[in-house]
């Protein structure tokens, strides 16, 4: 019985969402892994629900797909701590080796999972699983393959821990030399439906900032 509730929590609460923006064939390929800020929302231009991921797709007119679950991170599995880490769906990437990763989330990881409730994660341990879903991440990958690591996108909610763990992902990407998305300010009160989830405005403001860091066309 509780291996069927079990599995019924991984199938309904936290499935991993594996999206695709459509693209003319033969053009680059992006992966995306990420939280909820991805995993929630769609690739239907002009939509409530248009993702970030999406807006920068259709921009550069590229093959988008990706791998990303509510509630997740580095840290944290999925919605209820049932799913998986950002770490756990590296093989996707090795399978549908892509020409570009972008790694969104982390604002999951001010916490993490002890038992059946959350505790403080620690900046030490933050570190740590940065640094190994980094490592691990390029070597999942092929040399040339370029990543972009976002700065969590972090709307009112939590607020006071935005500091800390943006700066422990930021020293983390320096430290292995991939490309840094900085994303303070793109989810201020009016950007964000319910303190953490962008709105249109909210996923246009974060594909924009994308779009605005690496340039009018993708290296």
């Amino acid at each position: 019985m509780w291996l069927m509730v079990a599995l019924f929590c991984v199938i309904v609460l936290a499935p991993l969402a594996v999206q695709r923006v459509k693209a003319s064939a033969g053009g680059p390929t992006v992966a995306v892994i990420g939280d909820s800020i991805t995993a929630r929302y769609n690739d239907e231009p002009g939509d409530a629900s248009q993702g970030w991921w999406s807006v920068v797709g259709r921009h550069y007119g590229v093959h988008v797909e990706t791998y990303a679950q509510s509630g997740s991170g580095f840290v944290r599995p999925g919605l209820e701590c049932v799913g998986d880490r950002f770490g756990d769906r590296l093989a996707n990437l090795k399978r549908h080796p892509p020409r570009i990763v972008f790694v969104e989330g982390g604002r999951n990881d001010w916490a993490m999972c002890s038992g059946h409730s959350l505790a403080l994660t620690t900046n030490s341990q933050l570190r740590i699983a940065v640094d190994r879903f980094l490592t691990n991440l390029k070597g999942a990958v092929r040399p040339q393959t370029l990543i972009y690591v976002l700065g969590p996108p972090w709307g009112p909610t939590n607020a006071g821990q935005r500091g800390r763990v943006t700066a422990i992902i930021k020293s983390s990407a320096y430290r292995h030399h991939v490309h840094f998305i900085d994303t303070a300010g793109v989810f201020p009160a009016s950007n964000v439906i319910d303190g953490i989830h962008p709105n249109r405005a909210g996923s246009v403001a974060l594909g924009e900032r994308v779009i605005d860091t690496i340039g009018p066309k993708l290296p």
